[in-house]
């Protein structure tokens, strides 16, 4: 398991046997984190930010992108990009994980701040700002509203055909049908 630790500005790792260790203690506010094939790549919350990957093994960092406006949780998509939202763009980009010049995928949104797949190939994202959850073409960005809820939403995490958001409030939703419902009202401290 990789975990980033945001107040800590590292990013751990427990191991099966349940050991744990700090993989790299210099990723100034880090936050997202995903695991692609064998590949560990994390990103800084905050403005002109650094997304990177991590060897396994040492810790050591290679940058992905530079200069990212507030990255958030992010995921390798089918095509073999990374998809993050750029909270400060109010985007959706992507960017091939040997690095490069990234691309728009999606903009002018409610300020995404995830960016999932569902097994479609469609990013399933938060917005922050708006309180939608979005289903969005990776092809030409366009783009329809699964469910509204309040603004404050963090994440989100698909599990099959189920779609599950999270609030800053401590909730927790599925979504299913356009109805988002609680699965946790309230009770978690900024479940993210």
């Amino acid at each position: 398991l990789y975990c980033t630790e945001i107040t800590e500005n590292r990013l751990m790792v427990l191991a099966p046997d349940g050991s744990t260790r700090v993989l790299n203690g210099d990723v100034p506010v880090a936050n997202p984190v995903t695991v692609y094939q064998d590949r560990v790549i994390a990103g800084e919350m905050r403005m002109d930010a650094n997304i990177r990957e991590f060897d396994r093994s040492s810790g050591e960092a290679r940058v992905i992108l530079a200069g990212v406006p507030m990255p958030n949780a992010f995921e390798v998509g089918p095509d073999g990009k990374l998809y993050f939202p750029a909270q400060g763009a109010n985007e959706i980009w992507r960017v091939s994980l040997d690095g490069g010049a990234p691309e728009v995928v999606a903009k002018d949104l409610g300020v995404p701040d995830s960016v999932k797949f569902d097994a479609q190939g469609f990013i399933i994202s938060t917005q922050v700002a708006s309180g939608q959850v979005l289903r969005i073409d990776p092809r030409d960005g366009s783009r329809t509203v699964l469910a509204q809820l309040m603004p404050g939403l963090d994440n989100c995490a698909i599990l099959g055909d189920r779609i599950f958001a999270s609030h800053i409030t401590g909730g927790l939703y599925e979504l299913s049908g356009g109805v988002a419902r609680p699965v946790i009202d309230s009770g978690f401290q900024w479940p993210m």
